[in-house]
């Protein structure tokens, strides 16, 4: 599976199980999905690792700041047979 496959699978999963104050956006090149919250000046960002392959980075960015720098990274081994998409999930909503 490559790693558009990867976010589209995951872009889908968040679309549905994301309750209704968060926003998701996938863009296809370069492959990323961001997601917002209502009322919170918080982007995650979600992109394919840089230093491992089969990994996912959500960062998060505070927007509200003049230049926007990663404020939290959680790494995300979606080849780990352990994965959990319930648990990725409550990650990446910790992230707000």
């Amino acid at each position: 599976m490559n790693k558009n496959d990867i976010l589209r699978i995951l872009f889908k999963t968040l679309a549905d199980t994301l309750p209704y104050e968060y926003g998701e956006h996938l863009a296809k090149d370069p492959g990323y999905i961001a997601i917002t919250k209502k009322d919170s000046p918080i982007v995650v960002y979600i992109t394919e690792g840089e230093t491992e392959p089969g990994t996912l980075d959500a960062t998060s960015y505070d927007t509200e700041e003049k230049e926007p720098s990663p404020d939290v990274t959680v790494h995300l081994d979606i080849m780990d047979p352990d994965f959990n998409i319930i648990d990725a999930i409550n990650e990446i909503k910790q992230l707000f």
